[in-house]
């Protein structure tokens, strides 16, 4: 029996392989001067070019950028894992490609956390390297695997095993599950509801318990006529030196459309690719979710999570990691993106931060009216997203823990 499914998964396979939607396409890039953009870098043409070199230089261009696409990592269906309690799956074919591809983007910016954005296949390959994959390994006790999403889904989400998630919804999951296990991944994530970064509530994770208890000390009993925005400031001066920063990963889920994208989105939406701080986007087509990583002009380019592969022994201190590469890169015209998305902005320091809100609000000021992401200094109380206290999901399935719908501000 496990034989002839494992058959008919392969055949399934081999005919997803040579199908694709109509809009999509093995893209072979064109020789175009037009920049290509991959997560906050451009591949272009520079100097003086005259009409002979100019093929040669854009062949260049072309390899460079193949060379940091393939680079990204890639996760992608897989099958013959351990079953994911409390079912008895043990694959995501079919339901899993948006949890695969938020993955995809939390393994991006932990690249980035531990070497930057220019590590190639080319270079060595670091201890740190093979550690990223093992967290997202096919395994229950691994931190970011599909098994700790779909069942944290299921505990909060109100989402059965083998149900398909949004951006939303793998956003607020992946936030949860770093949460659980900062101290070995070295980041936190914010989820900034409704596609608006507020100042005061990412200063507010850094803030330490007796810093703040400090200042309403103070507050109470030397200022009493000092104004809630005056006290504000000053509680913002004394935790910047407690804990200033620590590696941030901003993710904004949003719904620019109905049905469909509202096409005067757009043109922000395309330009977020060319902040330094961009770790892509998660969304969709026809209901199939994808990692959006580069563009060129109006047409995206993306790592594709519908391919069923073997799962992979990650217990070795190295494994083959070919298959967490992906060799061409797929496209889709920015027209036909699903509109509801998540975008993501990796943070290394305080200075990346305050850059991409810098970045975000001049965007903001050229789009007044079709801006897809903004920042605000306001100090609004933040979305509970879950109760803090979120249980180790591979030790108990408490049956009265809260669900929490997935929810998006729609953008008309």
């Amino acid at each position: 029996m496990i034989s002839a499914l494992r058959t008919l998964f392969l055949l399934i396979q081999k005919y997803l392989g040579s199908f694709s939607h109509s809009q999509i396409s093995h893209h072979h890039l064109q020789l175009s001067t037009s920049p290509l953009w991959i997560l906050g870098k451009s591949y272009h043409l520079s100097g003086i070019n005259t009409a002979s070199s100019l093929p040669q230089q854009l062949d260049k261009v072309l390899v460079e950028f193949l060379l940091a696409f393939q680079s990204r990592i890639w996760f992608s269906y897989r099958t013959n894992f351990v079953p994911i309690e409390p079912s008895f799956y043990t694959s995501d074919f079919g339901w899993g490609c948006m949890i695969r591809s938020g993955q995809m983007m939390l393994a991006q910016a932990l690249q980035m956390r531990w070497w930057g954005n220019d590590w190639t296949l080319n270079d060595e390959y670091p201890e740190q390297y093979f550690e990223i994959l093992r967290n997202f390994a096919d395994a229950p006790d691994a931190p970011f695997s599909v098994h700790r999403v779909a069942q944290l889904g299921l505990l909060k989400h109100n989402k059965r095993i083998g149900q398909w998630f949004g951006p939303s919804t793998i956003a607020v999951a992946l936030h949860h599950l770093v949460e659980i296990h900062e101290d070995r991944c070295g980041l936190k994530i914010h989820v900034c509801q409704d596609g608006v970064v507020y100042v005061p509530q990412v200063n507010s994770l850094f803030r330490k318990k007796t810093t703040r208890a400090r200042v309403d000390e103070q507050s109470s009993k030397s200022r009493e006529k000092t104004t809630e925005e005056e006290r504000v400031e000053t509680e913002m001066e004394t935790f910047h030196g407690a804990e200033d920063w620590s590696p941030t990963l901003l993710i904004f889920p949003l719904k620019l459309g109905l049905q469909q994208l509202n096409p005067i989105y757009l043109p922000a939406l395309l330009e977020t690719f060319s902040y330094p701080q961009s770790v892509g986007i998660i969304g969709g087509h026809k209901g199939s979710g994808y990692y959006f990583v580069a563009v060129q002009d109006q047409t995206l380019f993306f790592l594709d999570p519908h391919f069923l592969q073997p799962t992979v022994d990650m217990r070795p201190s190295r494994f083959p990691s070919q298959s967490f590469h992906y060799p061409t890169p797929k496209s889709l015209p920015a027209r036909f993106l699903d509109p509801s998305l998540a975008i993501g902005m990796y943070c290394h320091t305080r200075e990346d931060f305050e850059d991409c809100c810098q970045r975000i609000q001049k965007s903001s000021d050229v789009h007044p009216d079709s801006a897809v992401i903004y920042v605000s200094k306001d100090n609004i109380e933040p979305y509970t997203l879950l109760p803090s206290n979120v249980p180790d999901i591979t030790q108990n399935f408490d049956d009265n823990l809260i669900c929490v719908e997935e929810e998006t501000f729609v953008r008309l």
